[in-house]
């Protein structure tokens, strides 16, 4: 059963990367265990703080929709349900029942936070596969919205009512999918202060910041939702820097200092990975570009550094100068 848990860990996207002995350690984290067919493992619009790694069996995901229960689909040996517990232990927003005798591995919220605490990869490795899962949830239904509105135009008035409501219950679902997103900045921004406790607020604080400044500049809605995210993740690129750097005592080499200055441009990569928008990773990666040219990573001047780009580099050199910090 040891052999089976390490190739189902190797296919698991939030724990690729790593090697055979951090696997087995994470397996010794984990608990198994055996359900029979018919049991609900996650009930929708019930709270829950645990997903679960399937080794052998089957299950279907379900939805309420219309007053009825919809199959959305199944998932199979090495599928990981659930995992939206992991960033917040909130209402569950559809239900997990096992189709077949199942076997699977436990991950609890505490149990993860540890493991991001411990392996920076396992926190990019999460981020990248909600972001991926929630695209495809939005391109699914916006499919579905658009069929149901071209159907809408042909049924009788109770068929068009009843499809109404389900439009507006693909709505909501809509707006949850973006909110989700957050969840994963949030999760990022959580995992980034505990390897780093000078950084501990400064996201959170640089995003009211600029999100206060650029409201009362009269942006739009998904120029701000850009900035929002950009200001919660302008550090995240430190997530591959080696932790060494920023638990020493000393002052930093210029080969150090030069690695920690590589942070915006590392950053803009991760959330471009994450398809966050270009927005995003420009305002993250010019963010320390400064108005004389003197700045880096490209010694942009001026208005030639993207508007966000300044307001979060103002926002953060505010921050930074105003608390301890070992660099600005």
């Amino acid at each position: 059963m040891a052999n089976l848990q390490l190739e189902i860990l190797k296919q698991v996207p939030f724990f690729q990367g790593l090697g055979e002995g951090d696997l087995a350690k994470i397996i010794s984290a984990l608990e198994e265990r055996f359900f029979p067919a018919d049991v609900n493992l996650i009930d929708e619009q019930y709270p829950g703080e645990t997903c679960y790694i399937i080794l052998e069996g089957e299950v279907e995901i379900l939805m309420h929709a219309d007053g009825h229960l919809m199959r959305l689909t199944t998932r199979g040996a090495g599928a990981m349900v659930g995992e939206m517990a992991l960033l917040e232990g909130g209402f569950r927003s559809a239900t997990v029942r096992t189709i077949s005798e199942t076997r699977m591995l436990i991950l609890t919220r505490s149990v993860f936070e540890s493991l991001a605490s411990q392996y920076g990869r396992v926190a990019l490795n999460l981020s990248q596969e909600l972001s991926r899962r929630l695209r495809e949830t939005d391109a699914r239904l916006m499919t579905t919205l658009d069929e149901l509105r071209l159907r809408l135009v042909t049924e009788d008035k109770q068929k068009v009512h009843d499809l109404e409501q389900q439009v507006l219950a693909l709505q909501m679902n809509l707006a949850e999918t973006q909110l989700k997103q957050m969840d994963v900045a949030l999760e990022l921004v959580d995992v980034i202060e505990v390897r780093d406790s000078y950084l501990s607020g400064h996201a959170r604080r640089v995003r009211t910041t600029t999100y206060e400044t650029a409201s009362s500049l009269g942006w739009g809605r998904e120029k701000l939702r850009q900035m929002e995210l950009a200001a919660l993740l302008h550090d995240v690129g430190n997530l591959i820097i080696p932790d060494s750097v920023f638990t020493k005592r000393e002052e930093w080499t210029p080969q150090e200092w030069m690695l920690v200055r590589s942070h915006p441009v590392r950053g803009a990569a991760i959330v471009q990975a994450l398809q966050f928008g270009d927005q995003c990773a420009d305002f993250i990666k010019y963010h320390h570009e400064a108005y004389d040219g003197s700045g880096y990573p490209n010694h942009l001047r001026g208005e030639d550094i993207p508007d966000g780009a300044r307001l979060l580099g103002l926002a953060e050199a505010y921050d930074a100068i105003s608390s301890k910090r070992a660099y600005h």
